[in-house]
């Protein structure tokens, strides 16, 4: 259900539903069969800059560490707003 909210064209709904995808793929207490469809919903949004972005500001927002090195690889994006939104999470993950 919240990874096709994430695809939503609604910004506030995609946010959202990117920080609830965040929150069950780092929550030890997520059952996991829930964190692998929240992890595999997460790696598939890498692939386009519309959902880029808006993962990466859930990301920094939840303080997400565990997706440390996926912030880091995307400061040089060529995207202005992927690499906007990578360093908006690399400030918060420090």
């Amino acid at each position: 259900m919240f990874e096709s909210l994430a695809q939503s064209g609604d910004s506030p709904t995609r946010s959202l539903a990117y920080r609830v995808l965040v929150s069950v793929a780092t929550s030890k207490q997520t059952p996991a069969p829930a964190v692998q469809a929240a992890a595999k919903a997460i790696e598939s949004s890498w692939q386009k800059p519309e959902r880029a972005a808006p993962l990466l500001r859930a990301i920094g927002k939840e303080k997400a560490a565990r997706y440390a090195d996926d912030v880091k690889a995307r400061l040089s994006d060529a995207n202005p707003e992927v690499k906007e939104a990578a360093a908006f999470a690399a400030g918060r993950l420090e």
